[in-house]
């Protein structure tokens, strides 16, 4: 497959078309991009003010060595690798750290996933072959049932917030879970949910933009939505970063926007914002090792 590998003419291709691209707005890119955890460390500082005094450095530093974990493992294991390192950082408590990571994600869902209701309401959501088989209609069905379930599953877990009692071991995830009940708090994270994926929205774009001359068209904001999203989906496979599956996600979405583009600019194109949403969060990451903040 074309993810396999680069070997002669197809990397001299690639070199050529990553040339092109514009440099001012990557960087500006990469810059919108490392101001996301920031958001991303804010809206866990208002997640676990309940349940401990962290504070913005120890939630900074936890937040990308859990991102940094995530580009590096597989299975989404920096997901458990952020609330252990915050655990070890300040007085939350790591079960409690889990249940503020799964309310996140809960957030996180809904934003993009109306997100995409509106999108395919719109009629926006081109044909989207992958091989003989339409994935479009695939992509809406499992958006709307991804939707009613974290739309059910964050009242479930209000209610488990709630119980007068529950197991020993189950204390520190319910602690977790009390932001559920408090509306200020809640609203606020809703809304830093709604801004953090604005900006991941807009650096996208940015790299599209920086290489329009290489795609051969503009991409609309709805249109790097679509590379967006379906990039997410490839990541989603588990793999080690993403590697492969997100490429091949970014190719489905960039030939529905733009038929004939050629495949090596594709490359390239998935290449730059692979290591963008990936890889760019290493540059903290071993800044924060080297100094011993971890």
């Amino acid at each position: 497959s074309w993810h396999s590998g680069l070997t002669g003419r197809a990397s001299t291709e690639l070199a050529a078309a990553a040339t092109h691209g514009n440099a001012g707005l990557l960087v500006l890119a990469t810059v919108l991009c490392i101001s996301s955890f920031a958001i991303r460390a804010w809206r866990w500082r208002i997640l676990t003010a309940d349940v401990g005094a962290a504070t913005f450095r120890s939630l900074w530093v936890a937040t990308i060595m859990g991102v940094a974990a995530n580009s590096l493992l597989p299975a989404r294991l920096g997901e458990v690798v952020r609330p252990y390192v915050l655990s070890r950082l300040s007085p939350v408590p790591f079960g409690a750290g889990v249940a503020s990571v799964i309310v996140e994600r809960i957030f996180d869902g809904i934003v993009v996933l109306a997100a995409l209701a509106v999108y395919a309401a719109s009629g926006a959501l081109p044909s989207l072959k992958y091989g003989e088989h339409d994935l479009a209609p695939d992509i809406q069905r499992g958006g709307v049932g991804l939707l009613v379930f974290v739309l059910v599953a964050l009242p479930v877990l209000a209610w488990f917030s709630a119980r007068p009692s529950c197991p020993p071991w189950l204390l520190n995830f319910r602690r977790g879970l009390e932001l559920l009940r408090r509306p200020r708090a809640f609203a606020l994270s809703f809304l830093a949910t709604v801004a953090l994926w604005s900006l991941i929205l807009v650096y996208n774009w940015m790299v599209l933009v920086a290489f329009e001359s290489v795609i051969g068209a503009t991409i609309s904001l709805s249109g790097a939505f679509l590379v967006l999203l379906l990039a997410m989906m490839g990541l989603g496979v588990g793999t080690p970063g993403g590697i492969g599956s997100f490429h091949t996600a970014v190719l489905i979405a960039l030939v529905a926007l733009v038929p004939n583009i050629h495949q090596s600019n594709v490359q390239a194109v998935a290449i730059v914002l692979h290591v963008l949403s990936m890889y760019t969060v290493l540059i903290p990451a071993v800044f924060h090792v080297l100094a011993g903040h971890v």
